[in-house]
């Protein structure tokens, strides 16, 4: 389906999009980078130090230098842009960027992912995992959601949030091998919309044990420390296809990383 413009362009005005976004100035292509990621006005006024206005005012600005006013529309016209310069090269795509092409193909998904933003976007700090926990579970509808930090060295894992029918639990630490994350952390995504018992019901494995029969994962990495743990979602019925929750969870997967890497900085900090 091709996507219209929300503004018909006449003769004389610049004629493709690139050399309409080559017009923003660097404080417009920075909000428009973070539009890409799929932040909200108030996130992005807290990533640039400025006021929500200025950040209302600087979106404003690019819906009249691009010609298109609606910001689903400018973010799938931008990504399709990219997507046709990269295909066109060898270059490797970026994860995050591949991630939404998918996910803005399909409204269902690009809902989903919306509602996710939308729920976690007040949160931060100490609250952070638990409330990301619980936005993963509201909005797949599953009845578990949950972040783990790795310990390679020692081959083990530490579930820090974790929450079931939507209630956190208390955080416990397992062994890597045969655990479902331990396989997501080694593979750097695992997706099983169902059939667990069938898979992994006779060896030692935490999940199907509990009687869940779909889980979902994404390895979790951060630029300077590598990998560092595992974020997932599981249910007890399979999940759909159409839900995209791998896509999702890739999309948000460096946002969470770098959380995680603070606080493990931070306990680095205190013990050192």
């Amino acid at each position: 389906m091709t996507i219209v413009a929300d503004k018909t362009e006449t003769e004389g005005d610049i004629n493709t999009l690139a050399d309409r976004l080559a017009t923003l100035s660097r404080r417009e292509s920075e909000v428009m980078e973070l539009l890409i990621l799929g932040l909200s006005n108030e996130q992005i006024a807290m990533k640039l130090f400025r006021s929500t206005k200025t950040i209302d005012k600087h979106c404003q600005n690019i819906y009249q230098k691009t010609g298109i006013h609606k910001r689903v529309n400018l973010v799938r016209e931008v990504l399709n842009l990219r997507s046709a310069t990269q295909s066109a090269s060898t270059e490797k795509h970026d994860p995050a960027i591949a991630a939404m092409e998918g996910i803005v193909q399909k409204s269902a998904a690009w809902d989903k992912l919306r509602k996710f933003d939308s729920l976690l976007a007040r949160s931060a700090g100490i609250e952070y995992f638990g409330n990301l926990c619980k936005a993963l579970a509201e909005t797949f509808g599953v009845k578990m959601a949950g972040i783990c930090e790795v310990n390679v060295d020692e081959g083990a894992g530490d579930i820090i949030a974790f929450c079931v029918d939507g209630e956190l639990q208390v955080p416990f630490s397992y062994t890597l091998e045969n655990s479902l994350c331990g396989a997501t952390f080694a593979q750097g995504k695992l997706e099983h919309l169902g059939n667990l018992q069938e898979r992994f019901g006779d060896e030692v494995c935490q999940i199907p044990q509990m009687g869940f029969d779909s889980y979902v994962g994404i390895r979790l990495e951060d630029k300077l420390m590598g990998p560092i743990g595992v974020l997932w979602i599981s249910h007890v019925q399979p999940i759909d296809e159409s839900e995209m929750v791998l896509e999702i969870l890739r999309f948000f997967a460096p946002s969470v990383a770098a959380e995680l890497a603070v606080q493990i900085a931070l306990d680095r900090a205190d013990a050192s």
